[in-house]
């Protein structure tokens, strides 16, 4: 996963001078040094691979989830080992894999932001456009410019156009790190609200099936109507 951020070579030169502020006992003090630099040495960063996947198209309630990952560090091999679609990963080690996740975030390691687009919003636009409002909203939250980014979607996913660099991958959760880890924080946190949301309303079993349209779930619909969490637009042949 070293090759996360891309460099080019910037130019070839014997020597450049940095100018510097130090912040010393009487204040400030301006310095420059003179670095002697070999030819091919001297690279500027240019780009940051970003990785971004989506969770909850398909749930009868919850919001649609979308979270986008870029690494800005060397993080141990070991961590990406069991990194993937997060369908095919089990809960106890996509919460292990967002634990860890937290924690190089902290460390300056990693970087990656959520979208959220409630149930409500997905009946106002569709879901064609809340997966793009998740997917703008994310990019936006990770705070990299479109020029620095090198944006790799999931699926039928795709970034703003001001993103010139992008390509969206068909499987690409299992293909590509960053989207894999991307879709098991998206997984975890959703169905961390999801279950919370059980508490509130307990008759529909949230914490069991998240939202998706189990045969638990389609009862409970029939028989208590839509929550606000539900949306409108997927229930609406379920009470026949």
């Amino acid at each position: 996963m070293g090759g996360q951020i891309t460099y080019m070579k910037w130019g070839i030169y014997q020597s450049i001078v940095l100018q510097r502020i130090v912040i010393g006992t009487h204040g400030l003090r301006f310095h420059a040094r003179v670095l002697r630099i070999t030819p091919l040495d001297v690279y500027t960063r240019c780009m940051v691979t970003v990785g971004i996947d989506e969770v909850g198209r398909g749930p009868l309630a919850g919001p649609l989830v979308v979270c986008a990952c870029a690494q800005e560090g060397k993080i141990p091999k070991e961590f990406w080992n069991d990194v993937g679609d997060s369908k095919q990963v089990n809960e106890k080690k996509r919460e292990e894999i967002f634990q860890m996740a937290h924690a190089y975030k902290k460390e300056g390691l990693l970087r990656f932001a959520l979208a959220n687009v409630t149930a409500k919003e997905i009946d106002r636009i569709g879901m064609t456009a809340a997966t793009r409002k998740g997917v703008k909203e994310a990019l936006r939250k990770l705070d990299i410019a479109p020029e620095e980014s090198d944006v790799r979607l999931d699926g039928l996913l795709y970034a703003p156009k001001e993103f010139k660099k992008q390509r969206t991958i068909i499987k690409g959760d299992q293909k590509e790190k960053l989207i894999g880890l991307a879709s098991i924080i998206a997984k975890v946190a959703r169905d961390t609200y999801m279950t919370r949301q059980a508490r509130k309303y307990p008759e529909y079993g949230f914490e069991r099936h998240k939202g998706y349209g189990t045969r638990e779930h389609r009862e409970a619909i029939r028989k208590h109507g839509n929550s606000p969490l539900h949306r409108a637009s997927f229930c609406r042949n379920i009470g026949t």
